[in-house]
């Protein structure tokens, strides 16, 4: 049986991607960036700014639903890219270090992050 959704809680699509000495994160659903030197850097200030994006909207009542903003198309282009090169480095057994897929799950009032 399959994992059930619950409505009251929505996810929201990231990525993070370094290219040379800078490390870019975004959150797709939100439209959040963050950059950094590096991808652990980068990630961390995104789940930051996710976090205080969410509370904001906690604070003045917003529904779960009413919280996204989509990103630019040309920033999905990107996510899906990542997805790529991450499942290409899983499938041969690598240890990716230049590019994360994660999500970032929020019911209302506490945002969780998975795979970062």
């Amino acid at each position: 049986m399959g994992a059930v959704s619950n409505p009251d809680t929505v996810v929201l699509r990231c990525y993070a991607l370094q290219r040379g000495d800078r490390a870019f994160a975004c959150c797709l659903d939100l439209a959040l960036a963050d950059e950094a030197e590096t991808l652990d850097a980068a990630v961390k200030k995104l789940q930051e700014n996710i976090t205080g994006y969410l509370e904001l909207h906690a604070r003045r009542g917003a529904s779960v639903g009413s919280i996204r903003r989509p990103a630019p198309l040309r920033y999905y282009a990107r996510y899906y890219q990542c997805m790529l090169h991450v499942l290409g480095d899983v499938l041969r057994y690598h240890f990716l270090a230049h590019a994360r897929v994660f999500t970032a799950s929020w019911d209302g009032h506490t945002p969780r992050f998975a795979g970062t």
